[in-house]
Protein backbone atom coordinates (compact mmCIF):
# COMPACT_ATOMS: atom_id res chain seq x y z
CA UNK A 1 0.00 0.00 0.00
CA UNK A 2 2.90 2.38 0.72
CA UNK A 3 4.32 1.73 -2.73
CA UNK A 4 0.95 2.31 -4.37
CA UNK A 5 0.42 5.56 -2.49
CA UNK A 6 3.87 6.80 -3.46
CA UNK A 7 3.49 5.80 -7.11
CA UNK A 8 0.13 7.56 -7.32
CA UNK A 9 1.71 10.89 -6.35
CA UNK A 10 1.47 10.93 -2.54
CA UNK A 11 4.47 13.22 -1.97
CA UNK A 12 4.73 12.61 1.78
CA UNK A 13 4.75 8.83 1.33
CA UNK A 14 7.29 9.09 -1.48
CA UNK A 15 9.61 11.21 0.68
CA UNK A 16 9.33 8.70 3.54
CA UNK A 17 10.27 5.85 1.20
CA UNK A 18 13.30 7.73 -0.09
CA UNK A 19 14.51 8.60 3.41
CA UNK A 20 14.13 4.98 4.46
CA UNK A 21 15.76 3.27 1.48
CA UNK A 22 18.38 5.73 0.20
CA UNK A 23 20.75 4.39 2.87
CA UNK A 24 19.49 0.79 2.65
CA UNK A 25 20.07 0.10 -1.03
CA UNK A 26 21.08 -3.50 -0.28
CA UNK A 27 17.58 -4.28 1.04
CA UNK A 28 15.71 -6.72 -1.25
CA UNK A 29 12.81 -4.31 -1.70
CA UNK A 30 14.97 -1.19 -2.16
CA UNK A 31 14.64 -1.10 -5.98
CA UNK A 32 10.85 -1.26 -5.70
CA UNK A 33 10.79 1.49 -3.09
CA UNK A 34 13.10 3.71 -5.17
CA UNK A 35 11.00 3.12 -8.28
CA UNK A 36 7.83 4.07 -6.42
CA UNK A 37 9.54 7.22 -5.17
CA UNK A 38 10.74 8.20 -8.65
CA UNK A 39 7.39 7.60 -10.33
CA UNK A 40 5.42 9.32 -7.58
CA UNK A 41 7.60 12.41 -7.47
CA UNK A 42 7.61 12.74 -11.24
CA UNK A 43 3.82 12.61 -11.24
CA UNK A 44 3.73 15.26 -8.56
CA UNK A 45 6.30 17.76 -9.84
CA UNK A 46 6.24 17.23 -13.58
CA UNK A 47 2.91 15.78 -14.73
CA UNK A 48 3.78 16.52 -18.37
CA UNK A 49 7.38 15.31 -18.15
CA UNK A 50 6.78 12.31 -20.42
CA UNK A 51 5.73 14.62 -23.20
CA UNK A 52 8.18 17.38 -22.46
CA UNK A 53 9.95 19.03 -25.36
CA UNK A 54 11.64 21.86 -23.52
CA UNK A 55 8.82 24.29 -22.69
CA UNK A 56 9.88 26.33 -19.63
CA UNK A 57 8.17 25.73 -16.31
CA UNK A 58 6.50 28.46 -14.29
CA UNK A 59 8.92 30.18 -11.87
CA UNK A 60 7.08 28.95 -8.77
CA UNK A 61 6.88 25.43 -10.15
CA UNK A 62 10.56 25.51 -11.06
CA UNK A 63 11.50 26.33 -7.46
CA UNK A 64 9.67 23.20 -6.26
CA UNK A 65 11.26 21.10 -8.99
CA UNK A 66 14.78 22.35 -8.23
CA UNK A 67 14.34 21.48 -4.56
CA UNK A 68 13.33 17.93 -5.48
CA UNK A 69 15.61 17.23 -8.46
CA UNK A 70 18.82 16.27 -6.55
CA UNK A 71 17.06 13.49 -4.65
CA UNK A 72 15.32 12.33 -7.82
CA UNK A 73 18.57 12.08 -9.77
CA UNK A 74 20.18 10.29 -6.82
CA UNK A 75 17.28 7.84 -6.56
CA UNK A 76 17.60 7.04 -10.28
CA UNK A 77 21.35 6.45 -9.93
CA UNK A 78 20.80 4.14 -6.95
CA UNK A 79 18.07 2.27 -8.84
CA UNK A 80 20.37 1.83 -11.86
CA UNK A 81 23.02 0.17 -9.69
CA UNK A 82 20.49 -2.51 -8.74
CA UNK A 83 19.00 -2.89 -12.25
CA UNK A 84 21.63 -3.89 -14.78
CA UNK A 85 19.33 -5.10 -17.58
CA UNK A 86 19.34 -3.24 -20.89
CA UNK A 87 15.71 -2.18 -20.66
CA UNK A 88 16.16 -0.99 -17.07
CA UNK A 89 19.30 0.97 -17.94
CA UNK A 90 17.37 2.72 -20.72
CA UNK A 91 14.48 3.40 -18.33
CA UNK A 92 16.83 5.05 -15.87
CA UNK A 93 18.02 7.45 -18.57
CA UNK A 94 14.41 8.21 -19.44
CA UNK A 95 13.75 9.18 -15.83
CA UNK A 96 16.87 11.36 -15.75
CA UNK A 97 15.63 13.05 -18.94
CA UNK A 98 12.22 13.74 -17.43
CA UNK A 99 13.81 15.40 -14.41
CA UNK A 100 16.15 17.46 -16.62
CA UNK A 101 13.26 18.66 -18.78
CA UNK A 102 11.29 19.59 -15.67
CA UNK A 103 14.33 21.64 -14.59
CA UNK A 104 14.37 23.42 -17.97
CA UNK A 105 17.70 21.69 -18.73
CA UNK A 106 16.89 20.75 -22.29
CA UNK A 107 20.38 19.80 -23.55
CA UNK A 108 20.93 17.50 -20.57
CA UNK A 109 17.53 15.89 -21.16
CA UNK A 110 18.30 15.28 -24.83
CA UNK A 111 21.68 13.80 -23.91
CA UNK A 112 20.02 11.37 -21.47
CA UNK A 113 17.54 10.32 -24.16
CA UNK A 114 20.36 9.72 -26.63
CA UNK A 115 21.98 7.43 -24.08
CA UNK A 116 18.69 5.57 -23.66
CA UNK A 117 18.34 5.06 -27.43
CA UNK A 118 21.96 3.92 -27.68
CA UNK A 119 21.36 1.35 -24.94
CA UNK A 120 17.97 0.19 -26.30
CA UNK A 121 17.56 1.28 -29.94
CA UNK A 122 14.32 -0.71 -30.20
CA UNK A 123 12.69 1.14 -27.29
CA UNK A 124 9.52 2.84 -28.47
CA UNK A 125 9.39 5.27 -25.55
CA UNK A 126 13.07 6.28 -25.69
CA UNK A 127 13.16 6.91 -29.43
CA UNK A 128 9.76 8.63 -29.45
CA UNK A 129 10.73 10.97 -26.62
CA UNK A 130 14.02 11.76 -28.34
CA UNK A 131 12.15 12.59 -31.54
CA UNK A 132 9.83 14.94 -29.63
CA UNK A 133 12.70 16.60 -27.80
CA UNK A 134 14.59 17.49 -31.00
CA UNK A 135 11.58 18.18 -33.22
CA UNK A 136 11.79 21.98 -32.91
CA UNK A 137 15.54 22.30 -33.33
CA UNK A 138 16.17 19.47 -35.80
CA UNK A 139 12.93 18.25 -37.40
CA UNK A 140 14.83 16.14 -39.90
CA UNK A 141 16.42 14.10 -37.10
CA UNK A 142 12.97 13.76 -35.55
CA UNK A 143 11.67 12.53 -38.91
CA UNK A 144 14.34 9.81 -39.06
CA UNK A 145 13.47 8.54 -35.58
CA UNK A 146 9.74 8.59 -36.27
CA UNK A 147 10.05 6.88 -39.64
CA UNK A 148 12.03 4.11 -37.95
CA UNK A 149 9.31 3.77 -35.33
CA UNK A 150 6.57 3.83 -37.97
CA UNK A 151 8.21 0.83 -39.62
CA UNK A 152 8.20 -1.12 -36.35
CA UNK A 153 4.91 0.24 -34.98
CA UNK A 154 2.79 1.13 -38.04
CA UNK A 155 -0.49 1.27 -36.10
CA UNK A 156 0.71 3.41 -33.20
CA UNK A 157 -1.34 6.64 -33.40
CA UNK A 158 1.17 8.71 -31.43
CA UNK A 159 3.97 7.75 -33.80
CA UNK A 160 1.76 8.51 -36.79
CA UNK A 161 0.73 11.90 -35.41
CA UNK A 162 4.32 12.75 -34.55
CA UNK A 163 5.52 11.80 -38.01
CA UNK A 164 2.76 13.82 -39.68
CA UNK A 165 3.63 16.86 -37.54
CA UNK A 166 7.26 16.51 -38.53
CA UNK A 167 6.38 16.25 -42.21
CA UNK A 168 4.34 19.45 -41.82
CA UNK A 169 7.29 21.23 -40.23
CA UNK A 170 9.50 20.11 -43.11
CA UNK A 171 7.07 21.47 -45.69
CA UNK A 172 5.78 18.06 -46.75
CA UNK A 173 2.11 19.03 -46.51
CA UNK A 174 0.64 16.26 -48.71
CA UNK A 175 2.47 13.54 -46.73
CA UNK A 176 1.28 15.06 -43.44
CA UNK A 177 -2.30 15.40 -44.70
CA UNK A 178 -2.40 11.76 -45.79
CA UNK A 179 -1.47 10.59 -42.27
CA UNK A 180 -3.87 12.98 -40.53
CA UNK A 181 -6.75 11.86 -42.73
CA UNK A 182 -5.96 8.25 -41.87
CA UNK A 183 -6.52 9.07 -38.18
CA UNK A 184 -9.96 10.64 -38.59
CA UNK A 185 -11.84 7.39 -37.93
CA UNK A 186 -10.02 6.47 -34.72
CA UNK A 187 -9.87 7.66 -31.11
CA UNK A 188 -7.47 10.46 -32.08
CA UNK A 189 -9.98 12.12 -34.40
CA UNK A 190 -9.91 15.41 -32.45
CA UNK A 191 -6.11 15.62 -32.66
CA UNK A 192 -6.20 14.86 -36.37
CA UNK A 193 -8.84 17.54 -36.95
CA UNK A 194 -6.72 20.14 -35.14
CA UNK A 195 -3.65 19.24 -37.17
CA UNK A 196 -5.61 19.26 -40.44
CA UNK A 197 -7.03 22.65 -39.47
CA UNK A 198 -3.53 23.91 -38.71
CA UNK A 199 -2.32 22.65 -42.07
CA UNK A 200 -5.28 24.36 -43.77
CA UNK A 201 -4.36 27.64 -42.07
CA UNK A 202 -0.76 27.32 -43.20
CA UNK A 203 -2.04 26.87 -46.75
CA UNK A 204 -4.39 29.87 -46.46
CA UNK A 205 -7.56 27.75 -46.46
CA UNK A 206 -9.40 29.36 -43.55
CA UNK A 207 -12.81 28.23 -44.78
CA UNK A 208 -11.63 24.62 -44.60
CA UNK A 209 -9.87 25.05 -41.28
CA UNK A 210 -12.79 26.56 -39.34
CA UNK A 211 -15.27 23.64 -39.48
CA UNK A 212 -12.49 21.19 -38.61
CA UNK A 213 -11.42 23.20 -35.58
CA UNK A 214 -15.00 23.75 -34.41
CA UNK A 215 -15.61 20.00 -34.58
CA UNK A 216 -12.40 19.36 -32.63
CA UNK A 217 -13.37 21.96 -30.01
CA UNK A 218 -16.76 20.30 -29.56
CA UNK A 219 -15.04 16.96 -28.90
CA UNK A 220 -12.22 18.34 -26.72
CA UNK A 221 -13.14 21.79 -25.35
CA UNK A 222 -10.42 21.66 -22.69
CA UNK A 223 -7.52 20.67 -24.94
CA UNK A 224 -4.91 23.46 -24.92
CA UNK A 225 -3.87 22.77 -28.51
CA UNK A 226 -7.42 23.05 -29.79
CA UNK A 227 -7.93 26.41 -28.10
CA UNK A 228 -4.67 27.89 -29.34
CA UNK A 229 -5.50 26.74 -32.88
CA UNK A 230 -8.90 28.43 -32.63
CA UNK A 231 -7.21 31.60 -31.41
CA UNK A 232 -4.91 31.58 -34.40
CA UNK A 233 -7.82 30.99 -36.79
CA UNK A 234 -9.76 33.98 -35.44
CA UNK A 235 -6.65 36.15 -35.56
CA UNK A 236 -6.07 35.27 -39.22
CA UNK A 237 -9.76 35.86 -39.96
CA UNK A 238 -9.61 39.37 -38.47
CA UNK A 239 -11.60 38.62 -35.31
CA UNK A 240 -9.24 39.78 -32.53
CA UNK A 241 -11.80 39.61 -29.71
CA UNK A 242 -12.57 35.97 -30.43
CA UNK A 243 -8.86 35.27 -30.82
CA UNK A 244 -8.14 36.78 -27.41
CA UNK A 245 -10.89 34.68 -25.78
CA UNK A 246 -9.43 31.40 -27.01
CA UNK A 247 -5.89 32.52 -26.27
CA UNK A 248 -6.89 33.24 -22.67
CA UNK A 249 -8.51 29.82 -22.37
CA UNK A 250 -5.38 28.18 -23.78
CA UNK A 251 -3.18 29.96 -21.22
CA UNK A 252 -5.46 28.86 -18.37
CA UNK A 253 -5.42 25.22 -19.48
CA UNK A 254 -1.69 25.24 -20.13
CA UNK A 255 -0.94 26.71 -16.71
CA UNK A 256 -3.16 24.10 -15.03
CA UNK A 257 -1.31 21.26 -16.75
CA UNK A 258 2.07 22.64 -15.72
CA UNK A 259 1.11 23.15 -12.08
CA UNK A 260 2.89 20.78 -9.67
CA UNK A 261 0.67 18.82 -7.37
CA UNK A 262 0.76 19.76 -3.66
Amino acid sequence: MRLLRAQSGDVAEADRLFSEYATRTDAPDAPLALEAYIQGKLRAIAPRAAAQTGAPAEESALAIIEATAPNLHRAVDLWLVARSGRADQAQGRLWHAQVFFAQNKHPEGVAALREAVEIAPDSLEARFQLALSVSLTDPDEARRHLEALATSYPDNPFVRLGLANTYRMLGRGPDARRIYEGLLTGPHRADALVELGTLDMEEGKLSDAEPRLRAALEMAPNAPGTNVAMSRLHQLAGRPDEAAKYRKRFEELDAEQKKPRP
